[in-house]
């Protein structure tokens, strides 16, 4: 079994792709929605997470549907102020459109996406027996934040997932656990009834890679590979857990 066999990377938020039929009418200009989605995209995870493993990366913005939110706005406390899986609202409460796209963003979008997450993960549950999922992300929010922040799920919480914790202490960096973000994507389908799928969330915070203007920062370079060298160190784990 090679490192990177039954490791898969979820990306659902680096997308900054805003297609107009896929948004619908919108009550507000439309680069203030351009806006929103850079400030609220995790910008560049797709390369600071670029690694040798299988992808599951989301085609559009999260505006366009939130790929970590619960289909079931019952489910889903986000969807109070218009950000569940279909936002109808900006981070600063302003409405920007209706909800005649939720269908359509449910069928076209989610609803694939989310096949083709399980479909990865019953593929290597059928290869090896087992799966990692590594949740990846960046954050930006106000006052004294971490570093980085780690999230699991008690019930698929990989053993692993020291490995990232031990790089993060050898870099000198601040995480912290489930704070300020919690659990980490585990397909319905397996969601806290099949031990077989482990998965942990890794959050960067935007400060560490970004310039104001949202642009690489000096230190981009560094971080990327800090975020490479957490997750190689997981996924050696994990691999060496099943060869010992």
């Amino acid at each position: 079994m090679k490192i990177w066999d039954s490791v898969i990377l979820h990306i659902p938020h680096s997308s900054l792709v805003l297609p107009k039929e896929a948004i619908g009418d919108i009550f507000i200009p439309w680069a203030r929605l351009e806006r929103e989605a850079l400030e609220t995209a995790d910008l560049f995870a797709d390369d600071l997470f670029d690694l040798p493993a299988q992808s599951v990366q989301a085609q559009y913005s999260r505006l366009v549907c939130d790929l970590e939110r619960f289909e079931d706005d019952g489910r889903e406390p986000m969807a109070a102020i218009g950000q569940g899986v279909f936002y109808t609202h900006l981070t600063d409460g302003t409405e920007f459109r209706g909800a005649a796209m939720r269908e359509w963003a449910l069928a076209n979008v989610y609803r694939p996406h989310h096949a083709a997450l399980t479909a990865a993960v019953d593929e290597a549950l059928a290869q090896d027996g087992h799966c990692l999922i590594i949740d990846c992300h960046s954050f930006s929010l106000p006052g004294e934040q971490p570093d980085f922040c780690i999230g699991v799920d008690e019930y698929h919480e990989p053993a692993a997932v020291s490995g990232a914790k031990d790089v993060l202490a050898k870099h000198g960096c601040s995480w912290r656990l489930n704070d300020p973000y919690a659990g980490a994507i585990v397909p319905l389908k397996h969601f806290r009834k099949d031990k077989r799928v482990k998965s942990f969330m890794v959050e960067v915070n935007r400060r560490l890679y970004l310039n104001d203007d949202f642009h690489k920062s000096a230190s981009y370079g560094q971080i990327k590979a800090i975020v490479q060298e957490m997750c190689r160190a997981s996924a050696r784990l994990w691999t060496e857990s099943f060869q010992a």
